[in-house]
Formats: C-alpha cells, structure tokens, sequence
C-alpha cells in the first residue's frame, strides 16, 4: 500500500493569472504476484488556477505488469478520469467537464546489470466532455531511459508525446502541443 498527498505551487511575480497550485491525494494499494504485480492507483486533484478554483479531477488507473521473459516486463493498464471544471464557460459547446477513458500497454528492460532501465509505451484515451468542442481521441506514445553515470547518479532521458485529435471542428483556434 502506497499513500500521499502532494502540493505543487507555481507563481509569478509579476502576472497572476497563470499561478497554478495543484493538491493531489492518492492511495495505491498492489499486490505481488509470482510474476509480476497488480496495483489500483486511485487520485484526487484539486486544482487552483490564478488563486480561483479551476477543476476537480478523480481518477481510477489499474494496471497489471508481468514478467515476459527474463529481463523483460510488461504492463497493461486501464484508466478512468472524471474532470469537473469549476467556474464559468463560455458556452455549452466549451464545457470540459467530462470523463476520459484509456488503455495502455508498456514495456520494461532492466539494463546495467539492474541499475538502469529503458522503458516504451503507448497509450489510447478517449476524452468524452460535455461540450462538444472538446471531445477528442488522444494518443499518448513515450520512451525513457536510466542510464547509471556514478554510485548513486543516474542519467533519465524521457521523451514523451500526445497528440489529440478533435472530434469536432469549430472556430476556435487552439494549438495543443
């Protein structure tokens, strides 16, 4: 059983409006398998945008990782998030509260006689909003690596990518990236 609760603040000093705090509370409970491991991570996000209330988020993850050979992981994984965006929205059309559903698979290999590793994986999200604006399929595909340099230093290279595609083609111009 693993359990925390974490705060992350960003201000500026000179523009408030983008001053982020973010209050995450999780539980994950797992269990051990012969070959592999079972873990249900579940967390709660209450997130401040420029000092006001910005969203609530609940979120649900099980996945299952599990020895494919020796040397070799993989894992499977389910995602549920519920998103309920506070304040005002500009119309129905822009409402982002919603549910995002997901599925992913990953790969593990330890590497350096165990004291690095490379990691792969990908994962399919479907972000269904109660605006139609903001309904999108997303696909999310990521690499890293650990690469041990000295006793108790460690090189992380991560590369990480998420692309969206929007179900619903509007006036709005955004440009997520």
């Amino acid at each position: 059983l693993n359990a925390g609760y974490r705060l992350y603040a960003n201000n500026y000093s000179e523009s408030r409006s983008h001053n982020l705090m973010v209050q995450r509370l999780s539980v994950t409970p797992g269990y051990t398998l012969q070959t592999g491991n079972i873990s249900l991570p579940i967390e709660f996000q209450h997130i401040f945008l420029d000092e006001d209330e910005y969203a609530y988020l609940a979120s649900i993850n099980p996945a299952i990782k599990f020895t494919l050979d020796t040397g070799h992981i993989g894992e499977f994984s389910l995602g549920y998030v519920h998103r309920d965006m506070l304040g005002h929205i500009s119309s129905n059309d822009n409402d982002r509260d919603g549910d995002i559903y997901s599925a992913g698979i990953g790969y593990f290999h330890p590497t350096f006689d165990g004291m690095g590793l490379f990691k792969a994986g990908y994962e399919l999200s479907k972000d269904s909003t109660e605006g139609v604006n903001w309904n999108n399929i997303g696909n999310r595909l990521n690499i890293g690596a650990l690469i041990p340099i000295r006793d108790n230093v460690g090189l992380t290279l991560a590369y990480d990518v998420f692309l969206q595609r929007y179900e619903n083609v509007n006036d709005t111009k955004r440009r997520d990236r």
